[in-house]
């Protein structure tokens, strides 16, 4: 996700608590390697 200061993966992702999402910032060099599991699931 693209926010005002840079892109953003978002990882779900679930504790003792219940479901989280993780929010982390990602740097434009590493954004294909982020987004590839998630191309990949939608292309199958």
């Amino acid at each position: 996700m693209l926010l005002a200061d840079s892109w953003h993966a978002l990882r779900p992702h679930t504790t003792a608590e219940g479901h989280r999402v993780q929010i982390r910032r990602v740097s434009p060099a590493d954004l294909a390697a982020e987004l590839a599991p998630v191309l990949a699931e939608v292309a199958a």
